[in-house]
């Protein structure tokens, strides 16, 4: 029974890691088109 917990909320942490790396790569993509829209 715990180690199939363990494993659900570890695979939700790797979720939502992903979620967070996937916000921080579309806010990265938006400050860099900025800069080349006023280059």
């Amino acid at each position: 029974m715990a180690p199939k917990s363990c494993r659900s909320y570890y695979r939700d942490n790797k979720k939502r890691e992903t979620n967070e790396n996937i916000k921080r790569m579309k806010n990265i993509t938006d400050i860099n088109s900025r800069l080349h829209f006023h280059l």
